[in-house]
């Protein structure tokens, strides 16, 4: 809720969002809290005071808490504030990108934060014996895009003026996850670090990632509804053709806000797509919408489950 970062914010609050989150059948949002790079406000622990400060002036509906998406790799931050927000505010996750200008991190970078973090428990395995059944508290959340093919595409597309929202899609082909997650995988791989990758979209990535788990490593994926459900061609629709009628010229799709409104429909959609064609189980479906995700970062869920 109340997500900042790519220049916008979520038009959610805490009490709209969470009351989204509730009538959706989700009893616990862990929301974003974004580091900036200014230089004077580069506090973690200022950014999640900030965020719960936002949550306590509105209220919640239902349970709250908080990742951190770090954008620097400051090894004073790192070092003296992490232990503070695992152990004060129950932080079990962070974020890192590698793609986006103000967000991105560089393969060094990359790798400092993971290394930091590990030192700091945020990707421990907290019952190795068990993991098939708890599977971790800490750990590093990925997005995986490589950044310069983003950028060079976007160019390119711009170039021939192609800037209508289908072409959003095209200047992020499968390729650029598949080469994204092969890297993060290696980087982990490097430090023996876990990581899970966020909103996976293609079944190249999904490969890369199903290769790493059976080669032993904790590599972890999600997905969301709009991957399961729509594809490039739910982007070509009549209103493009209605846009070449009117004499305001198109803005870009560069600067359309990213992401999809969900918190509220992704069971239902899940269900819908899911259960009620038999691709899946009611057991799976537990499993998918409660149980991993309980066992990636609520402990005391997870054991409950």
């Amino acid at each position: 809720m109340l997500s900042r970062g790519l220049g916008g914010e979520c038009a959610d609050n805490f009490e709209t969002g969470s009351r989204s989150a509730a009538a959706g059948g989700t009893t616990t949002i862990i929301t974003f809290a974004t580091q900036t790079r200014d230089e004077e406000d580069r506090s973690l622990i200022k950014v999640v005071e900030a965020y719960n400060a936002r949550a306590e002036a509105t209220g919640s509906y239902i349970d709250y808490g908080f990742h951190v998406i770090i954008v620097r790799n400051d090894p004073e931050i790192l070092e003296h504030e992490l232990p503070v927000l695992v152990r004060d505010w129950g932080v079990t996750s962070c974020k890192l990108f590698m793609t986006y200008e103000s967000q991105r991190l560089t393969d060094t970078q990359l790798l400092d934060v993971m290394l930091a973090s590990q030192k700091n428990e945020i990707t421990t395995v907290y019952d190795l014996q068990n993991r098939n059944e708890y599977g971790l508290t800490r750990h590093q959340m990925i997005h995986a895009e490589n950044g310069d093919m983003i950028q060079w595409l976007t160019e390119k597309l711009e170039d021939k003026g192609m800037v209508a929202p289908y072409y959003h899609a095209l200047s992020r082909p499968p390729i650029v996850e598949m080469e994204a997650t092969n890297r993060a995988i290696a980087l982990a791989g490097l430090i023996e670090n876990p990581i899970l990758f966020v909103h996976i979209g293609s079944p190249l990535a999904a490969t890369n990632v199903r290769n790493a788990q059976t080669q032993g490593m904790p590599i972890y994926a999600e997905t969301c509804p709009q991957y399961l459900n729509l594809t490039y061609d739910d982007l070509a629709c009549e209103g493009e053709a209605l846009q070449n009628l009117v004499s305001r010229k198109p803005g870009s799709f560069r600067f359309i806000p990213n992401g999809i409104p969900g918190v509220e429909t992704r069971m239902s959609l899940l269900y819908t797509g899911g259960l009620a064609t038999g691709r899946i189980t009611p057991q799976k479906f537990v499993e998918l919408t409660s149980t991993n995700p309980s066992k990636l970062t609520l402990r005391t869920k997870a054991k409950n489950s």
